[in-house]
């Protein structure tokens, strides 16, 4: 069974919200209404993902810390 969850409840979130509050011209409803996007655990590391390489690989890599 497929655990679904919000994107704003995943551990990665304050880095990504923080690089979506600089692409996105710091409008905080958009933000907010991207993390109360819903979906599995796959879903969230490829929206990560996504984010990552539009931004130019700015979030930081949590493996290499």
């Amino acid at each position: 069974m497929k655990e679904i969850r919000k994107f704003r409840d995943m551990p990665d979130w304050p880095e990504v919200r923080e690089a979506l509050k600089e692409e996105v011209g710091r409008d905080p409803n958009l933000v907010a209404e991207f993390g109360e996007i819903e979906g599995d655990s796959l879903d969230m590391v490829e929206a990560t993902m996504a984010i990552d390489e539009a931004f130019g690989s700015r979030l930081k890599n949590k493996s290499s810390s």
